[in-house]
């Protein structure tokens, strides 16, 4: 599966959009696929949901971690 890239490197309006536009056929088949193993839609969106809420902490969690080890290095 191909993805777009962003249409540039900065953060610029419609940057989130163009992300789901880009993702949008594989969260599909992802969906398809999932439905087809025989989940039902609220079950498959409250996955979703928790998996990306938890990946999002962890990227949050990882960035300070790393902000404080870059702090206590500058010491």
């Amino acid at each position: 599966m191909t993805f777009t890239s962003p249409r540039n490197p900065d953060h610029y309006p419609d940057r989130d959009i163009d992300c789901q536009v880009s993702i949008d056929e594989a969260f599909r088949e992802l969906w398809e696929n999932i439905a087809a193993a025989g989940w039902g839609p609220e079950e498959i969106a409250s996955a979703l949901y928790e998996l990306t809420d938890n990946h999002l902490t962890a990227l949050r969690e990882n960035d300070v971690v790393t902000r404080r080890l870059t702090a206590q290095g500058e010491n």
